[in-house]
């Protein structure tokens, strides 16, 4: 018994005289008493994930296979492939005239706000056309650009979808977004928007990567719950072993991080496309007027092709010289120099407008809306992008439809 009180004296004679050698240690290491609180400190304050940020416009969109993206969580609107409307397109309604609104936010902007049903339903009794009911599918999405407009044309006439009229509403984003994400990240003009970006988050091996990060960060959380446990959490002789295994732990995942990094900033074709240089912001801008003209016209091609009439219309903006006489407000407010877009839509609408001679000398039936708020005093902007306000969309639609009108094949009646 004697022995046994002796060597449990001795034992804990070793365990304090341990204790306040780590205590030691650590006052001299850290310059501080040890607290268990501390070892929290040791991950990286700002948790950082090895994923790019994912841009906020993307919150309310999913991936697609086939067009990069669509936005089934805005209107819970699954049945329409994740587009704007709330039917499907590949439903036919053989009594309807049909139409499809392709092109970005201010074509879908049209579609939803503009009231084209029933502007075309009149418009077309009006003009001896048909008395049928119009029925809109709005394939606009904000980001959209071509040829993800061709892409959707395709996409649903493969899938045996009937349109009587094809409207594609573009131009701003077709100029503006591939010099924005080419000259930001290199991304190839024909990729979505932010597609480095948005690919980042499901790259095979920065998944990986994010996992094994995860996992170490879960073991970090164990670790330093466990220090704050009673007894456990008063020894700095566990402290020490803990915090060991929290900057081995910690080491690992810088290593993740800069492999992630290092793959993020390389050259990746899922990411950026297919690798593309330019000399000047000329070739650039040219390659991207290149690029809208070629989709246009192959659209036209496809629609015709099903006996589908196609009208192309460049939208307007408020960076292009010359195009309205501002308000107040639009000057003050809608025109900053220093707006992200500005210098883009700026230098790069004249190489658009420049090419619409090469859309209609396609046979394609085209409408430049760059002029049509010409003599309109009245403010119809609403943001320094490109997006309009009530005023705006009416007078827009109106557009749409008149010029649409006025391209309808001959044989419009017979198809009814």
């Amino acid at each position: 018994m004697k022995k046994l009180i002796f060597w449990s004296l001795l034992i804990l004679l070793d365990l304090v005289a341990l204790e306040a050698a780590f205590r030691g240690y650590f006052y001299l290491t850290d310059g501080k008493s040890y607290a268990a609180e501390d070892l929290a400190d040791i991950p990286s304050a700002t948790m950082l994930t090895t994923q790019n940020e994912r841009p906020k416009w993307m919150k309310n969109y999913l991936l697609h296979p086939y067009f990069g993206y669509v936005a089934p969580k805005i209107e819970n609107n699954e049945q329409s492939h994740g587009f704007s409307s709330k039917s499907d397109p590949l439903v036919a309604e053989p009594a309807a005239f049909s139409i499809l609104l392709t092109g970005g936010s201010v074509a879908q902007q049209i579609g939803r706000f503009g009231n084209l049903e029933t502007r075309f339903r009149a418009a077309l009794k009006t003009a001896g056309h048909t008395n049928r009911k119009v029925k809109v599918f709005n394939a606009a999405t904000g980001g959209y650009k071509q040829p993800q407009q061709l892409q959707v044309l395709s996409y649903f006439l493969a899938l045996s979808g009937r349109f009587d009229l094809v409207i594609n509403l573009d131009g701003f984003n077709e100029i503006v977004l591939p010099a924005l994400n080419f000259q930001r990240s290199g991304q190839h003009p024909a990729f979505p928007r932010q597609w480095s970006n948005v690919v980042g988050e499901v790259s095979l091996d920065r998944r990986l990567l994010d996992g094994e990060i995860t996992y170490l960060r879960q073991e970090q959380a164990k670790w330093i719950t466990i220090a704050k446990e009673p007894v456990i959490g008063w020894s700095a002789i566990a402290g020490h072993f803990l915090r060991n295994q929290i900057l081995e732990d910690e080491e690992r995942i810088q290593e993740l991080f800069e492999t992630s990094f290092e793959i993020a900033s390389g050259y990746s074709l899922e990411a950026k496309g297919p690798p593309i240089a330019f000399e000047t912001d000329t070739q650039l801008y040219d390659y991207s007027a290149d690029l809208w003209v070629r989709s246009s016209i192959t659209m036209h091609r496809l629609a015709r092709s099903f006996g589908i009439d196609y009208v192309h219309i460049l939208q307007p903006n408020q960076y292009v010289e010359g195009s309205k006489p501002w308000s107040r407000k639009e000057q003050e407010r809608f025109r900053s120099a220093a707006a992200i877009y500005a210098p883009y839509a700026t230098v790069g609408y004249p190489a658009l407008i420049n090419r619409q001679t090469d859309i209609t000398a396609a046979g394609v039936p085209f409408g430049d809306a760059t002029t049509l708020f010409q003599s309109e005093k009245r403010t119809v902007y609403r943001d320094a992008c490109c997006h309009l306000n009530k005023l705006g969309i009416a007078t827009l639609a109106d557009y749409v439809v008149q010029q649409s009108i006025g391209h309808l094949s001959k044989d419009e009646n017979a198809r009814q």
